[in-house]
C-alpha cells in the first residue's frame, strides 16, 4: 500500500503580531535576550532580531470566535491571538516554570546560551497545546520536566500539565485553574534525555486528554539508531493532586517552595497506538531501521487531531491523525524566496490515520467539585495577647480556590486570595474565639473549615492487665490531629483524672494505683478544643501474695468484764472481719472451749455444758464478733 492516501492543500498563510504603542510589529524567532525588566521574551536590542518579542511557536488551539491560542517554548508562554493573527493578550506561567539564573531571587533570562539554575529547561517550554471540547480550559504540558523538578541532565521523569482559564466570561479567566505532575517513560535516548518529551496533546474533556511522548532518534536525527518509544498516551487527572496555587509553583528557594515529594499523586496514563507497531508501518511501506531511508519514520511527530467517524454502528469510533514537525530538513531550505541552508536528509511532511475507540470520551465537563479547607494554626489552644496568624491549607480537585475570607463568629475579619493562606491578626482582645474560614474555587463553589476530632488510641495499659500492688501504671496513648493538633491529654479512672500531659508524646504515671478493678479511658483534646475518649481498657490491682501460705494465729483469751474488756474486743473483731474479707477461704476460727462472755449481754457460766443458741459447749469469741464488740 502506498503512502498517499491523504493530501495536503496550503489554503493559509498568516502572520502574527503584537502591539507596540500604536504599531503592531512582528515577531522573531531569533532567541531573546538576557533581561530582567521584561516578563516575556524579547530579543537584544541590536541583535538581529531587533528588539522584537521572540516566540518558539509549538502548539495551537481554535478559539470558538476564529481565533487561536499558540504555545511558546521561549518563555514558556501562551499568547491569544484574534482571527487577524493580532495579539490581544498573554498568559505565564507561575515562577516555577519560568527561567531563572542564581540563588534565588535570581535573575529572570529567558535566552538559551546559558543555562537556567530554576524553570523550564532550555528550549523545552510549553509544547503540547489544547482546548477542551467546550472552549473553556486551556490545556499545556511542559516539555520536560524542570530544573528543580528533575534536574538539568536526564535523570527527570516528572513534568507539568497546566490548565488555565480559558472562558472569558468568568471571573476567573486567564487564571491557572489546575496543575498536575505527568510521569514520563524512560525510553528515551540515554544520551541526551533518558525521558520522552511530550510533543503534544489533546484534551477530550477537562479531566482526560491523549498525549504524544516521542524519543529524539529517527530520520532527521542522528543516524545509526532506531527509535525506541514514540506513542499516544491516554492521561487522566482524576484522583491525582493538583498543585496549582502551592508551594510547587514557586521559584526554587523562595520562601515556601516545595520540591517534589511521594505524597503527590500524578497524572494516571495508559497506552493507546505505538507509532513504531513494525506490522502497521509495514502495511505502508514505513520502517524504523537504523540506515533511515526516505522510508523511516521521521524523529519530531508533534501534531494530533481527531475525526468523528461518524458511523452509526461504531458512534465511539474516531480518525486520530498524527503529524510529523519535519524542522525544515529537504534538501535545500527557501526564506522568501531565498536560499538559506541545505541538509543532508530530506524529511518529509507525514499524517498517520489510525482509526480508534474513545467510549464515552464526548466532549464533557464533570460537575465542579467543592474545594477543600483545614485549619493549620499555631501550636497550643491558648495564647498570651499578641500578634496571632491564622492559617488554612486548601486544595480543589478540579480548579483552584481563588479566595479565603476569615471570620471571628460572624465577624469578617478580611481574606486572602492567593497562596499562602494565612491571615495576621495583630492582637485579638482577650477572651475566646470561635475563628472560622470560607473558601471559594474558580467555578463559585464555597466550603467552610470544620475543625475535625482528633484521634486516640490508649496504648498502655492494655485491657486485662492484672498485677499486684504496689502498682504504678504507665499511660501512654497514640494521638493525631489531621487539621491541627494535639494541645492536652487527659487520663480518668472511671470519672476520676489520675493523669494530665501537655506535651507530646502525652505519657503520664499514675502513681500506686489502688486495690480493685478499674476502667481507664484517655480524653484527647485538639487546639480548637474539640475532644475525643479512647476505647477503655479494665485492669486489675490485687494486694500481693506469696506464693506459699503463712499462718497467722491470733489468740483472745481470759477476757474479764468491764470497759476495757468492751474496747479489746471491738479492735479484735476488726482485725477478724479484715483477714476474712482478704482471705475468705484462708480464715479457720478455733475455739479452746474455756474462754468467758464478758460484760452485760452475758454472765461467765461455771458449767463447760451450758447451751448458746441452741448448741452445748462454751461460748466463744464468734460470739463477739457477731455482736459486733
Amino acid at each position: 500500500m502506498g503512502q498517499d492516501q491523504i493530501t495536503f492543500t496550503n489554503t493559509q498563510t498568516t502572520l502574527l503580531t503584537y502591539p507596540e504603542g500604536t504599531n503592531s510589529l512582528f515577531f522573531t524567532g531569533f532567541d531573546a535576550g538576557s533581561t530582567n525588566q521584561l516578563t516575556v521574551p524579547t530579543s537584544a536590542a541590536g541583535s538581529k532580531g531587533g528588539g522584537r518579542r521572540s516566540m518558539d511557536p509549538e502548539g495551537i488551539a481554535l478559539t470558538p470566535d476564529g481565533g487561536f491560542w499558540i504555545s511558546d517554548e521561549y518563555g514558556p508562554g501562551l499568547y491569544r491571538f484574534d482571527r487577524q493573527a493580532n495579539l490581544i493578550s498573554t498568559l505565564l506561567p507561575p515562577p516555577a516554570l519560568l527561567p531563572y539564573q542564581g540563588s534565588y531571587p535570581g535573575k529572570l533570562n529567558f535566552t538559551g546560551a546559558s543555562l537556567p539554575t530554576s524553570g523550564r529547561r532550555n528550549n523545552r517550554g510549553f509544547e503540547g497545546l489544547s482546548l477542551t471540547p467546550d472552549g473553556k480550559r486551556l490545556v499545556a504540558f511542559l516539555q520536560s520536566p524542570t530544573i528543580q523538578d528533575g534536574g538539568s541532565g536526564n535523570l527527570g521523569c516528572n513534568t507539568r500539565v497546566l490548565q488555565f482559564d480559558a472562558d472569558t466570561d468568568s471571573p476567573t479567566y486567564g487564571r491557572l485553574v489546575a496543575e498536575h505532575f505527568y510521569p514520563l517513560t524512560l525510553n528515551g535516548n540515554t544520551t541526551t534525555n533518558r525521558h520522552t518529551p511530550v510533543s503534544e496533546t489533546l484534551a477530550l474533556n477537562a479531566t482526560t486528554f491523549l498525549v504524544m511522548e516521542r524519543d529524539g532518534i529517527g530520520r532527521g536525527a542522528d543516524p545509526g539508531l532506531s527509535p525506541t518509544y514514540k506513542r499516544i498516551v491516554v492521561a487522566s487527572t482524576e484522583g491525582s493532586s493538583n498543585i496549582a496555587g502551592t508551594g510547587h509553583d514557586l521559584q526554587l528557594g523562595a520562601p515556601g517552595h516545595q520540591a517534589l515529594n511521594t505524597a503527590i499523586k500524578p497524572v494516571a496514563r495508559h497506552d493507546l497506538v505505538d507509532l513504531l507497531d513494525p506490522i502497521q508501518l509495514a502495511r505502508f511501506g514505513l520502517n524504523t531501521s537504523t540506515n533511515q531511508d526516505a522510508n523511516a519514520l521521521s524523529e519530531k511527530w508533534e501534531a494530533l487531531s481527531l475525526i468523528p467517524i461518524k458511523d452509526p454502528a461504531n458512534p465511539d469510533d474516531y480518525l486520530l491523525l498524527i503529524g510529523n514537525d519535519n524542522d525544515f530538513k529537504s534538501e535545500v531550505v527557501f526564506h522568501n524566496g531565498v536560499p538559506v541552508g541545505t541538509n543532508s536528509a530530506t524529511v518529509d511532511i507525514m499524517l498517520l490515520a489510525y482509526r480508534v475507540s474513545l467510549p464515552g470520551m464526548q466532549a464533557s465537563r464533570p460537575v465542579n467539585a467543592s474545594p477543600l479547607v483545614q485549619f493549620a494554626i499555631p501550636s497550643g489552644a491558648v495564647f498570651a495577647q499578641g500578634p496571632l496568624p491564622i492559617e488554612v491549607s486548601v486544595s480543589d480537585v478540579d480548579g483552584i480556590v481563588i479566595k479565603a475570607e476569615f471570620f471571628d463568629g460572624t465577624v469578617r475579619l478580611g481574606e486572602k486570595t492567593a497562596y499562602p493562606w494565612v491571615l495576621e491578626l495583630p492582637a485579638p482582645t482577650v477572651g475566646s474565639h470561635q475563628y472560622r474560614v470560607v473558601v471559594t474555587d474558580n467555578s463559585g463553589a464555597t466550603a467552610e473549615a470544620s475543625n475535625r476530632s482528633p484521634l486516640v488510641l490508649l496504648t498502655s495499659p492494655t485491657n486485662g492487665v492484672s498485677r499486684s500492688a504496689p502498682f504504678s501504671v504507665d499511660l501512654k496513648v497514640s494521638a493525631s490531629d489531621e487539621d491541627g493538633f494535639v494541645a492536652f491529654m487527659e487520663y480518668l479512672a472511671g470519672t476520676n483524672r489520675i493523669g494530665l500531659s501537655t506535651n507530646a508524646p502525652f505519657s503520664a504515671v499514675w502513681a500506686n494505683a489502688p486495690i480493685g478493678t478499674h476502667t481507664i479511658t484517655a480524653i484527647s483534646r485538639d487546639n480548637l478544643g474539640q475532644a475525643t475518649s479512647s476505647k477503655p481498657v479494665e485492669i486489675i490491682v490485687s494486694r500481693a501474695q506469696s506464693s506459699a501460705l503463712s499462718l497467722q494465729i491470733l489468740h483472745a483469751s481470759d477476757f474479764e468484764a468491764g470497759v476495757q474488756a468492751f474496747d479489746d474486743a471491738t479492735r479484735f473483731s476488726s482485725v477478724l472481719n479484715s483477714l476474712r474479707s482478704q482471705f475468705p477461704t484462708n480464715t479457720l476460727l478455733l475455739s479452746s472451749g474455756d474462754n468467758y462472755i464478758p460484760g452485760l449481754f452475758f454472765n461467765a457460766s461455771a458449767d463447760p455444758a451450758a447451751p448458746f443458741n441452741g448448741v452445748k459447749g462454751r461460748g466463744d469469741i464468734s460470739i463477739l464478733n457477731a455482736l459486733g464488740i
